[in-house]
């Protein structure tokens, strides 16, 4: 048996679990920041600000942020995020610091926005592991962007292709399918 160990193909994460996977990446190695949940891990707002702060840094000072201070911590993000990166504040500070329970979907919500504000711009977005990430990691993080990123894309091209179909511009049973041109090929070179 070789001493090699075989490594298991990592799964493709979807949805809630890829934006989850993506903001404990991009918030790894921040102070006080465990991003382990869309849900009370964002209470005290300083996993907000280290999304901003990873992906510019000039937006805030997070070493001058206090954990203490929730509510001052989520009113910054919320406000940086609204006039530097056109997010609109969806949540409300005094909310996620005093329910008892912070509304899952709204997080991501708002967090799905962040991220998509930041992939469009992620062409200024760091990408080298040691500007990207106090741990050296940031190779990960770019590849899970891009995944991202890609699906995304995806979603927007089928929904173009949907449309052209639905406007008759481009009609699904115009074309014969490839494989039956090229049988209908093959049988007319031996008839021939």
């Amino acid at each position: 048996m070789s001493t090699k160990q075989v490594r298991a193909r990592p799964r493709s994460l979807k949805g809630k679990d890829a934006l989850l996977e993506w903001c404990k990446q991009q918030t790894d190695g921040y102070k006080d920041v465990n991003v382990c949940d869309l849900t009370s891990s964002w209470r005290d707002g300083l996993a907000f600000c280290a999304l901003l702060h990873r992906f510019s840094p000039e937006l805030l000072e997070f070493d001058e942020l206090s954990k203490e201070d929730a509510m001052k911590n989520n009113e910054l993000a919320f406000k940086v995020a609204e006039e530097r990166l056109k997010v609109p504040a969806i949540l409300d500070a005094n909310d996620v610091v005093t329910m008892k329970s912070i509304d899952e979907l709204s997080v991501m919500t708002y967090v799905s926005m962040l991220f998509k504000r930041m992939n469009k711009r992620s062409s200024s977005a760091p990408t080298s592991p040691a500007v990207t990430s106090p741990t050296g990691t940031g190779q990960t993080r770019r590849t899970l962007f891009d995944v991202l990123r890609d699906e995304n894309n995806f979603s927007e091209l089928c929904e173009k292709r949907k449309n052209r179909h639905s406007s008759g511009e481009m009609s699904p049973l115009s074309k014969t399918a490839p494989t039956q041109t090229k049988i209908e090929e093959l049988q007319q070179e031996n008839h021939a």
